[in-house]
């Protein structure tokens, strides 16, 4: 292996993982050597553009699949453990990626409604074709939801957008009446991934929500998987 050309980042890194990345990613603009996961503008690699190129590519999708699977399995996981799930639900996953999430949801929970939506058709042509019984269809975090679902979900999106904020909003507009958002974004205070716009610490995260939601929420925050990830659930009553 060619430690000069490692891949993009790893959602889950052990702690003595990261300092090697970061040394590695200093030798490399020492020598000048670049890469494509090299990212100068986080801003242009988050965007639509720039998305849709990256995943035309039917080879880098699966590369990237694989790469999220076990992340996706420790979330099912976690919301298995909070009892989010059930069969007769009504489920969307809002930037849903390589769809992963879903497809775990959809093995054990056959009768829930599943949606998928990502702002990139090029994730969403793929899912499609990787998981026929599933509705993924195009859709921006920006738009609002029209308030229908039991359960939204949102994984490893928000610190990749410039409104945040915005998108939060919108994610807990598309509840029913006790229905329930879950969201996880990696801890600010250990990731280094330049292709990341924001970094909540622990603290920030909960401030996050109180600060942009309204009072009547109920809101729970945490720290999971070694310290490496946020989470939140929300509450409509």
């Amino acid at each position: 292996m060619n430690f000069l050309q490692i891949e993009e980042e790893p959602l889950h890194l052990h702690k003595f993982e990261r300092p090697a990345i970061m040394i590695v990613r200093l030798a490399r603009r020492i020598l000048g050597i670049r890469s494509e996961t090299d990212i100068d503008d986080p801003i242009h690699y988050n965007s639509k553009q720039h998305i849709n190129a990256r995943h035309s590519n039917s080879s880098y999708f699966r590369k990237i699949l694989k790469r999220v699977q076990k992340p996706a399995e420790d979330f099912y996981g976690l919301m298995k453990e909070k009892n989010l799930l059930s069969n007769d639900l009504r489920i969307i996953d809002v930037g849903c990626g390589s769809g992963n999430l879903l497809n775990l949801i959809a093995s054990e929970y056959p009768s829930a409604s599943l949606t998928g939506t990502d702002f990139s058709e090029s994730k969403i042509g793929h899912c499609r074709i990787l998981y026929p019984h599933i509705d993924f269809k195009p859709g921006d975090i920006y738009d609002e939801l029209n308030p229908e679902y039991d359960l939204v979900l949102c994984t490893e999106v928000l610190e990749h957008l410039l409104y945040p904020h915005t998108a939060l909003k919108n994610l807990v507009h598309g509840l029913e009446s006790r229905g329930v958002v879950f969201i996880t974004v990696p801890n600010g205070r250990l990731d280094s991934f330049a292709g990341h716009i924001n970094f909540w610490s622990p603290e920030s995260w909960k401030v996050f929500h109180e600060v942009n939601l309204p009072g009547e929420l109920e809101i729970e925050t945490g720290v999971i998987f070694s310290n490496r990830v946020l989470y939140s659930i929300i509450r409509k009553h």
